[in-house]
């Protein structure tokens, strides 16, 4: 296979190079023990500023969600339809989904069935119409599969950036920012009812307050980096 060709070339020769970059401290860690004597900065992706949208979290009689991206083999289709359809015993849930994917119609699908409203706006590219949707929106989801090990998904930095509250089901980076920066709700796998109790619980001020957090965070940890000094600083 051509993918398993690439990942031996690339596993085979990562330390002949001068640095490795990562997105997040968990990768860091995680390829510091493979490779014990290799220079490795984190470099965390970020989005060109396009403006903030003008959010409203009304969440008293529904709750709107935003999925981005493709639904694929690594979306955790089953958990994503036990948190919305579990919300959705309680308040009318629309989620609006902005991508494709193969596994789309199987997730549109079952959600249907447990009463969630989906509205499927397609692959989109152009930033205002992007807006547009996440401004219907209360909260961001990111549900990787557990065994994907997902600490910086692009989706969770995008959601980051326009300061949607996420709903996240991500290990590493992601779980700890969501969990102490209060940027949204950690999915807690087994307690699915517990989890959607805590969203249910939250009223507009602690989504604005979450929605500032994201923003802060992003800002903190994405626009400010010090590009430079990863590149070209000293190395230890």
């Amino acid at each position: 296979m051509p993918f398993n060709i690439w990942a031996n070339l690339r596993d085979n020769y990562i330390d002949s190079g001068d640095m490795l970059l990562c997105v997040a401290d968990a990768a860091k860690e995680l390829m510091q023990n493979k490779y014990p004597n290799m220079h490795i900065e984190v470099l965390r992706p970020s989005i060109q500023e396009t403006g903030v949208p003008d959010y409203d979290f009304d969440v008293n009689r529904e709750i709107n969600c935003c999925y981005l991206g493709n639904i694929n083999y690594i979306t955790d289709i089953e958990l994503g339809v036990q948190i919305l359809s579990c919300l959705a015993m309680s308040k009318k849930v629309t989620l609006h989904i902005i991508g494709g994917g193969i596994n789309l119609d199987q997730f549109v699908s079952e959600l249907e069935d447990k009463d969630v409203h989906v509205v499927e706006h397609g692959c989109i590219f152009d930033v205002e119409e992007k807006k547009k949707i996440f401004e219907m929106c209360d909260f961001g989801i990111n549900i990787p599969k557990e065994e994907v090990n997902s600490a910086m998904a692009l989706k969770f930095v995008e959601y980051l950036h326009v300061g949607l509250p996420i709903i996240n089901s991500g290990l590493g980076d992601n779980h700890v920012a969501v969990g102490q920066r209060n940027l949204g709700i950690n999915i807690d796998r087994d307690d699915i009812v517990g989890t959607a109790e805590r969203i249910l619980g939250l009223g507009t001020d602690k989504l604005l307050k979450m929605h500032q957090n994201c923003l802060e965070y992003y800002n903190d940890f994405f626009v400010n980096q010090n590009i430079d000094k990863i590149l070209f600083g000293s190395r230890n």
